[in-house]
């Protein structure tokens, strides 16, 4: 699935911390996947401060990521709470397009 620098960091900011333990292996190696690699942190100018992370988001091209249909379960599970409880943001509605309406 192609996903830009704030797609990945949204997405590993709603997942969850607490689940079974088949839940939390799953969402470890989808962290482990959206995880920017050091090339990509040169590439797009990434550098972590108080409020996050800044980058330069011209740069910020979407890349592909595998992404396995239990790990999309999972996003897809989070996204549809966050939109029942009407938690969802600006920041993740490319999200719920890629993982939900799709």
């Amino acid at each position: 699935m192609e996903l830009t620098v704030f797609e990945r960091l949204n997405l590993m900011m709603i997942l969850p911390a607490q689940a079974n333990i088949l839940k939390l292996r799953i969402v470890e190696d989808l962290r482990r996947s959206l995880d920017l690699t050091d090339e990509e942190k040169v590439a797009v100018e990434f550098k972590p401060d108080a409020n996050g992370a800044q980058w330069n988001r011209e740069k910020d091209v979407p890349v592909g990521i595998d992404i396995c249909d239990a790990a999309k379960g999972v996003v897809v599970e989070v996204l549809k709470k966050l939109d029942e409880d009407e938690q969802l943001t600006t920041n993740h509605i490319s999200l719920f397009e890629k993982f939900v309406e799709a």
